[in-house]
């Protein structure tokens, strides 16, 4: 069987390091450093790291190599580091890491050391035969799909650039992203029996808010009998002035009301799913209507075509690719048998 690189092994592998403790994290630096018998001070290693003044304010890092990449910073038995990989270390850090190194020596030493320890416990783990456990080869299919991703798939999507033509005809084909009216979240009652409604609900003018909130609650888990409503906990999200699953009755009065905690006055007869019977509603809250020309829309629609396009040359990738492979398929459930049983506690024991 084919070996995997052990730079590629190092990837799936350096999460494991940097997930250790810092108890474990120096333990494993401690060990590492007998090994580091032919590197060179960390001060003259190839890269220059300018951050003149501690206060950021007008100032910037700038990270260069001043010696060949292929210079040893760190050598022993089975480990080597070289002057591009910390350079490679230091670019990929963010900005205040990277003054964090200009101004620290003592924190370029320790990158190197996590660099050395990752090496050590990557040698270890395929000394142990760990490279062909199937999470780590799970972790490096997912490092290399990533990788993939990176350097080829979402390049050749980002290539086609989005014209303004496209922009703006998905603009006008999906309108009721950028034009949305006001819509409000409404909990209701809804029963037949309208003389114990309005038994039920005469005292509610002389209640508080909270008092109300609590009343309503009440009546609608007494009067409520529909099974679609009771599953929506006795709510109705998105309510607008125009949406048609919902009864014309209830539309009107969910606008009725001006302030949020505010409950019809009386009771309003409608339907609901071909029953006739009595609504009552009390306004929840409400999100004011959003009206976004293309002007204003004009970058987020971009960046969604863009990221449509990525989609789409993974997908054909993953066409192409099986096709050339000549994949066939033996049915999932033909090799894996999934159910579901009752829980033993559930069981008569008596049976």
């Amino acid at each position: 069987m084919r070996r995997l690189s052990p730079i590629v092994f190092s990837l799936a592998v350096a999460s494991v390091a940097v997930a250790l403790g810092s108890a474990g994290g120096r333990a494993a630096i401690a060990q590492s450093r007998p090994y580091m018998d032919a590197g060179i001070p960390l001060g003259r290693i190839p890269w220059l790291i300018d951050a003149a003044t501690p206060d950021t304010a007008g100032t910037s890092v700038v990270v260069q190599p001043s010696a060949a990449p292929t210079t040893a910073v760190v050598t022993g038995r089975g480990v080597t580091v070289t002057a591009g990989e910390v350079l490679d270390r230091v670019r990929d850090a963010n900005e205040v890491e990277q003054r964090r190194y200009a101004q620290d020596p003592a924190a370029l030493e320790g990158l190197v050391d996590r660099i050395v320890a990752d090496r050590l416990l990557a040698a270890e783990a395929r000394r142990r035969g760990l490279e062909n456990d199937p999470a780590v080869r799970a972790a490096i299919e997912r490092a290399l799909i990533a990788r993939l991703r990176a350097t080829v798939l979402n390049p050749t999507a980002d290539a086609m650039r989005v014209t303004e033509q496209e922009a703006r005809t998905f603009y006008d084909s999906n309108s009721y992203r950028f034009h949305i009216p006001e819509r409000r979240r409404v909990a209701v009652i809804f029963t037949n029996d309208l003389t114990r409604l309005q038994r039920e609900t005469r005292r509610w003018s002389r209640l508080d808010r909270a008092q109300l909130r609590r009343a309503f609650r009440e009546v609608t888990r007494q009067l409520t009998v529909d099974d679609d409503i009771i599953r929506a906990e006795y709510e109705f999200s998105d309510v607008t002035e125009t949406r048609e699953d919902l009864d014309e009755s209830l539309r009107r009065a969910t606008f009725s009301l001006r302030e949020e905690g505010e409950v019809t006055a009386e009771p309003v007869a409608g339907q609901y799913r071909g029953r006739r019977g009595y609504w009552m509603v009390r306004l929840v809250d409400k999100r004011a209507a959003i009206d976004r020309t293309f002007e204003e829309s004009v970058d987020w629609i971009r960046g969604r075509i863009a990221s449509e396009r990525r989609l789409q040359v993974e997908r054909d990738t993953v066409t192409r690719l099986t096709e050339q492979a000549a994949v066939r398929r033996t049915p999932a459930s033909s090799v894996v048998r999934v159910q579901v049983i009752a829980d033993s506690g559930s069981i008569d024991a008596g049976l």
